[in-house]
């Protein structure tokens, strides 16, 4: 039940950081603003996520989800055909341009302002690299 609590509780503050962040942008807004448009006290914030930065990249993870890029990868293992493994970048890029274009876009606002969102940015482009190498491995072999 905890759990459930918890998870409930960052999804919360993503949503309300999601929001935010598109209206107002990064740079523009506060912890104390995404907590109380989260209905949490800004200690729950920084308790979960450490920093701004944090939620933003709290909110890469969730673009992850968002776009089914677990259940896409898992896909991927299955297929052997080179043609539609080639697919696949593009696919997973849709899949996220399509319901979370609206991260990528605070990502690289976010990292016009703050140097440590450059590591998120990194993180989400090693995700992706992975990936693509993934599918190159597996029409080679």
């Amino acid at each position: 039940m905890r759990d459930r609590c918890e998870a409930l509780t960052l999804r919360v503050i993503l949503d309300a950081a999601r929001g935010l962040f598109a209206e107002r942008g990064y740079a523009r807004t506060p912890i104390r603003l995404i907590a109380q448009e989260a209905g949490v006290a800004p200690q729950t914030v920084y308790a979960h996520f450490g920093s701004k930065a944090g939620v933003l990249t709290g909110l890469v993870d969730l673009l992850d989800d968002e776009a089914g890029i677990p259940d896409l990868m898992n896909a991927a293992e299955g297929m052997t055909d080179p043609g539609e493994l080639l697919g696949m970048p593009a696919k997973a890029s849709r899949q996220v341009r399509e319901p979370c274009g609206d991260i990528v876009t605070i990502l690289g606002s976010g990292v016009a302002v703050d140097p440590d969102i450059a590591a998120t940015q990194n993180e989400a482009g090693r995700r992706h690299r992975l990936g693509v190498e993934m599918i190159i491995d597996r029409i080679r072999t």
